[in-house]
């Protein structure tokens, strides 16, 4: 691992548990890389704040920190602007006789010494299915649009004086192999929900150690695509130092085992104890547990990723691949399964390859097509099926190492 990355991971971490960095100097590339990293994984607000008032940061290029420092200031007031935005909002469909479960961004946030420098793309709220409509229906009358989701189990919102962006979800998981294996961990969570404040505003969310499950399986899901970065983990470490103690830590190592990924879970878990600050008293598995993992290669791929995987378009596309892998436990694949997938590996893209299964080079047409654009578009080095197939091939590896393929 490249020393500014580890001064990166350093950085997250000061940010995390609110000390101070060591001082070090660093080089103009080594700031620079921090840089990429902070905004690759969405966290340049956060390691901004840890590392402005040290000694350090005046040997930053001063192009770099006045930059730094001004989309900081910028991204910060977004941030306030989107958080009041939602729990005014928030309150109006309680009052209104709903009762929505707030998942991952907001009770995510709470937990932050510095909330506004955790910033969040959207924020998620679950309801049950009668309510779905209604809720989408108020928020359109609070001067929302609905920009996605007319018939599918999730509504994307988009506010029209604000960048907040609403997704109502009337299921939390897509049907899956993998995903099918998650829908019992979070069953009766609505009966189970609790209170939580964030800025003395009231919110439900599910009790803690479904919350928990629930981000164990959100983070699954994207790294078996094109991969997860290290928020998730920031999010996971400080949601069990303030909640490990309440979790019954038996019956979640049961879940974890019966789900085939007891392994992967425990290296995620090992990372969050090395290099985000996680408590290893507030995990009660048996010591014995530990001697499995070996996560320095989890964490290389992690720090790749970006956040969710978007830090290449060649890695986005390697998910069709990993997916694929993951679904029918293929270990290795080529250019060619990757340029030109099957029929059923196509349908949930192209409805009428389920009818019209002798269609299919009519879609692989349609898909070089797009893929062509998106290489004119972009750095052939960013976006190349070759490279895609080798980064997925490696991410099958890990995949296979860490237990998520049998």
């Amino acid at each position: 691992m490249e020393h500014a990355s580890l001064i990166f991971l350093d950085m997250t971490k000061g940010w995390l548990l609110g000390k101070p960095l060591q001082e070090e100097p660093l080089t103009e590339e080594e700031w620079l890389h921090i840089y990429k990293l902070a905004c690759q994984h969405k966290l340049d607000l956060g390691i901004f704040e840890s590392c402005y008032r040290s000694e350090g940061f005046a040997g930053m290029p001063s192009g770099l920190r006045e930059y730094w420092q001004k989309s900081a200031q910028i991204n910060g007031a977004q941030e306030v602007q989107k958080v009041y935005r939602f729990l005014n909002v928030y309150r109006e469909l309680v009052a209104r006789g709903l009762k929505p479960l707030v998942v991952k961004g907001i009770l995510c946030r709470m937990l932050y010494a510095k909330p506004y420098t955790r910033p969040s793309a959207d924020e998620d709220m679950y309801v049950q299915g009668d309510e779905f409509e209604r809720c989408c229906e108020i928020l359109m009358e609070l001067g929302f649009r609905r920009v996605s989701g007319e018939e599918d189990c999730v509504a994307a919102m988009q506010d029209t004086c604000s960048c907040l962006h609403l997704e109502i979800h009337r299921e939390l998981f897509d049907p899956g192999k993998l995903t099918d294996r998650f829908q019992g961990w979070i069953k009766g969570c609505f009966e189970r929900c609790e209170v939580y404040r964030f800025e003395g505003v009231p919110v439900y969310g599910m009790d803690p150690q479904t919350h928990f499950l629930y981000l164990l399986a959100h983070l699954m899901k994207h790294f078996v695509g094109p991969g997860i970065g290290i928020r998730q983990l920031c999010d996971i470490s400080l949601w069990l130092n303030r909640y490990g103690d309440r979790i019954e830590w038996l019956k979640v190592q049961r879940k974890l085992r019966e789900a085939g990924c007891e392994l992967f879970c425990l290296n995620i878990l090992e990372l969050c104890v090395r290099y985000f600050g996680l408590d290893r008293k507030k995990i009660q598995w048996p010591a014995k547990v530990w001697d499995q993992t070996d996560p320095e290669d989890l964490l290389e791929d992690l720090l790749d990723a970006g956040i969710y995987g978007k830090s290449s378009q060649s890695r986005l596309h390697s998910s069709t691949m990993t997916l694929a892998a993951v679904q029918d436990g293929r270990k290795k694949l080529s250019v060619r399964s990757a340029v030109f997938p099957s029929a059923e590996k196509l349908k949930g893209r192209y409805g009428f390859l389920g009818k019209y299964p002798f269609l299919l080079p009519a879609a692989w047409m349609h898909r070089m097509a797009g893929y062509a654009v998106e290489l004119g578009r972009k750095n052939k080095d960013d976006n190349s099926p070759a490279e895609s197939v080798a980064i997925a091939n490696k991410r099958i590896h890990l995949l296979e190492k860490y237990g998520m393929i049998s």
